[in-house]
């Protein structure tokens, strides 16, 4: 059972990803997770530098393991409409809904990223949390070179990128 609402309430929700009709040129944060695989594997069909994770492409069950494991760390988008749903569904109203953009550095977000390197590109030598091993020295620094690469391909050499913030204010429906 959900807690009673205080008439008077009101609540506020932030998040960088709720998809819906963003903007050109913006990025919902979690969706750049999603390109920077997709680009990553392109390299890694296309460059020498990356070869030796090609057997990795063609392997359907690892490849699926490692795209579950992304979305445990990086969550898929959902639509704004399921958010507005739920807050409706518990008794509020969404009073505004808001989009904005925010500048965020290209070379910060691949740090971040590169915490995560194996919830991002772990199929690329192995995630721990799938094969059971942890990944060579060797394989995770060349992973990690690749994640710099596909990230600066996707944001195409920028320093900086637009990021969107959805923000949502609701209140108790009866109030």
């Amino acid at each position: 059972m959900a807690p009673a609402a205080h008439p008077r309430g009101r609540g506020f929700i932030q998040s960088g990803n709720i998809g819906g009709d963003i903007p050109d040129g913006l990025f919902i944060i979690d969706q750049t997770v999603e390109r920077i695989h997709c680009e990553a594997v392109r390299l890694v069909e296309m460059d020498p530098a990356f070869a030796r994770f090609r057997p990795a492409l063609a392997d359907d069950a690892h490849m699926a393991a490692h795209a579950r494991l992304r979305r445990k760390y990086f969550l898929p988008v959902r639509p704004l409409e399921h958010y507005l749903e739920v807050l409706r569904s518990v008794g509020f109203k969404v009073l505004e809904v808001e989009i904005r953009a925010s500048g965020a550095r290209v070379e910060e977000w691949c740090s971040f990223l590169a915490v995560y390197h194996e919830g991002v590109l772990g199929r690329a030598g192995g995630a721990e949390r799938i094969t059971g091993g942890a990944a060579p020295e060797e394989t995770v620094a060349a992973r990690l070179a690749l994640l710099e690469a596909a990230t600066q391909r996707v944001f195409g050499g920028r320093e900086t990128f637009e990021a969107c913030w959805t923000y949502l204010t609701a209140a108790p429906a009866q109030g």
